[in-house]
């Protein structure tokens, strides 16, 4: 029999058992505080505080007594009294009540009495059985742009009323705003029921609406980013200094409970972040989480099995999307593209590096106090980019839990061919007891996950490896010469964008010459493109990958093959043609191989 692995990687309708539903709750005031527990031989008492409103208690004993009673009181004042007799059972939970702020509750017995825990809250699991819908969207945003969050929408049979908000008996206030709520999806195996995890969802702004006259009752929940998205950030008298410290600032706005809930990469929690009080004012901790993924190179999602903050650079390799997994054939779109970033640092400066398309109309401004210098906007820009280019694929069919957001999968577009793309978004759905339709996105970009390049600074041949379909190509002009006292020479054209190439295909190359004092800097060629349909830059064009500058205007000393303007009566640079590639991927005898070469990088004279 298949392992839940197994099931969610198997062909559609390969397996067709029923897919089953854990939500383990245990639920207490997000607030409530512990106090001391005082022991007689005849009754356990427990101090509580930060309690608005308690309707359930589990108790714990240690041998189960045949009858004891349960008070919960205010200020010395019994407001609830209820006794159990005939009791069995070790563990038991006392409903049907409503007490606000209670301080004590005390458990009592008329002979000796063991108990080893009395928990303030609710405490269930619920399954499939009790479910009428399940749909979670997890998402996620590499460009620190923008910050999209998980969702969980539960529906729940309340045919017993016992989350109906009029029933003053019931448990509806128990699901408390900022209570986690964690999901498991499982299969039934031949060692059991094997689980994994989905996601820990929290309830946001009310969240709740009942329907079919009360029979079922709907809680619309999100994970730990949905909460922080617009919540307003309250800077620390002493500003953290390092990503973990921030992390753990922005964490701690939604309270102590959760000033430990976030994971951070080891090699990046301790670099160093600074930025002044006044450029917090007015923001909201999504807006400080996006600036600080964006300084960092990582993107942020929700833990699926602990819901804790995660922020984490882009990983490798994900799981393996087959057609077989699939309802139907993907949908592939052009993704969006840009035209360049530009960066503001201080001292009014500008960081300006290209984008994925010289063509496209598109242009993004960041304004990030934690980026500084020119350094921090290339590695800034590679998050960015990797949001932006290429293209987006939509799969339907039973979905992967087991698939991180992030996560580069290997996914087949036609039979037996496949692409590399990341996961940027996954739906699960639940009905029937069964999941379906589930919706994946996932993006190819084509703007700085590369795993082949090349220079080109001579003229010649240069033939396309095989293995590659497309390549990315930045087209560097001549620089002029410095004619002007004040304003010296321009910088050369730069051209750049994504290609498709034919297998072997070979490409005449020519390097644009720097301009002298009797002609102008000369456009640079490649195949069919030429650096006469890009533009100038000013004061720089910063290519992501290499992270290099080109085409600087009025330059005293211009760099080889920069395209740099020289200054009054100096020689411009020559261009240059910066090649990026990667090798499609193949399927082969059960396994996936890059049949590709690596290419010298060299022209043919």
């Amino acid at each position: 029999m298949l392992n839940v692995s197994d099931y969610f990687q198997s062909a559609v309708g390969a397996d067709t058992r029923r897919v089953r539903v854990e939500i383990p709750l245990r639920v207490s005031a997000p607030g409530l505080v512990i106090g001391e527990t005082t022991t007689e031989s005849n009754s356990v008492s427990l101090a509580i505080s930060g309690c608005p409103v308690l309707q359930s208690v589990v108790i714990t004993f240690g041998t189960a007594p045949s009858s004891f009673t349960v008070e919960i009181s205010q200020n010395g004042h019994v407001y609830h009294s209820e006794t159990i007799t005939g009791n069995t059972e070790t563990t038991v939970t006392v409903t049907g009540f409503t007490v606000y702020y209670p301080d004590t509750i005390t458990v009592s017995s008329g002979s000796a009495i063991s108990v080893s825990e009395i928990f303030p809250g609710y405490v269930d699991t619920w399954t499939e059985d009790d479910l009428t819908g399940l749909s979670i969207q997890m998402q996620t945003d590499f460009s620190g742009l923008k910050l999209p969050y998980g969702t969980a929408s539960i529906t729940l049979d309340n045919s017993e009323k016992r989350f109906d908000p009029r029933n003053k008996s019931g448990l509806f206030l128990s699901i408390e705003e900022g209570q986690p709520v964690p999901v498991r999806l499982g299969v039934d195996t031949t060692q059991g029921t094997e689980y994994v995890p989905c996601g820990v969802f929290f309830q946001h702004d009310g969240g709740w609406r009942t329907a079919d006259s009360g029979m079922t009752i709907k809680w619309s929940l999100v994970d730990i980013v949905g909460l922080l998205s617009d919540r307003a950030f309250t800077a620390p008298e002493n500003l953290p200094e390092t990503l973990s410290g921030w992390l753990t600032a922005i964490v701690s706005q939604l309270g102590d409970s959760f000033s430990e809930m976030v994971t951070v990469d080891e090699t990046l929690a301790g670099t160093e972040l600074t930025c002044g009080a006044e450029a917090l004012d007015g923001k909201n901790c999504g807006d400080i989480l996006r600036w600080l993924c964006q300084a960092t190179g990582t993107f942020p999602r929700a833990d699926a099995e602990t819901g804790y903050l995660t922020v984490e650079p882009l990983q490798a390799d994900g799981n393996i999307y087959r057609l077989d997994n699939m309802e139907s054939l993907p949908t592939i779109a052009l993704n969006d593209r840009i035209s360049d970033i530009t960066f503001k640092v201080p001292e009014d400066n500008t960081v300006i590096i290209g984008g994925n398309s010289a063509a496209s109309a598109q242009s993004v401004s960041v304004d990030n106090p934690f980026v500084t210098d020119d350094t921090g906007a290339i590695a800034a820009s590679k998050g960015i980019l990797a949001a932006y280019g290429g293209s987006k694929y939509t799969i339907r069919g039973r979905g992967n839990p087991s698939s991180e957001l992030g996560d580069r999968m290997l996914l087949e577009v036609e039979r037996d061919i496949y692409v590399t793309a990341r996961l940027v978004s996954q739906s699960l759905e639940f009905s029937g007891g069964v999941l379906r339709g589930c919706k994946s996105e996932l993006i190819a970009g084509d703007g700085t996950e590369f795993e082949y390049s090349a220079v080109l600074t001579g003229n010649g041949v240069w033939t396309a490896p095989r293995g590659a379909s497309s390549i990315r190509v930045v087209l560097v002009g001549g620089g002029d010469y410095g004619a002007d006292r004040d304003t010296g020479g321009a910088g050369g054209r730069i051209w750049y964008g994504t290609i498709p190439v034919n297998r072997g295909q070979v490409f005449h190359t020519y390097i644009g010459q720097g301009g002298t004092s009797s002609r102008a800097g000369e456009d640079t060629v490649f195949g069919n493109y030429t650096s006469a349909y890009g533009k100038r830059f000013d004061p720089a064009y910063y290519d992501a990958v290499s992270g290099l500058p080109f085409g600087r205007s009025n330059n005293s000393s211009p760099a080889a093959h920069s395209g740099d303007g020289g200054s009054y009566r100096v020689k411009g640079a020559s261009g240059t043609i910066l090649l990026y590639w990667n090798i499609d991927p193949q399927w082969k005898d059960g396994e996936w191989f890059f049949a590709g070469e690596v290419h010298s990088g060299e022209v043919d004279a």
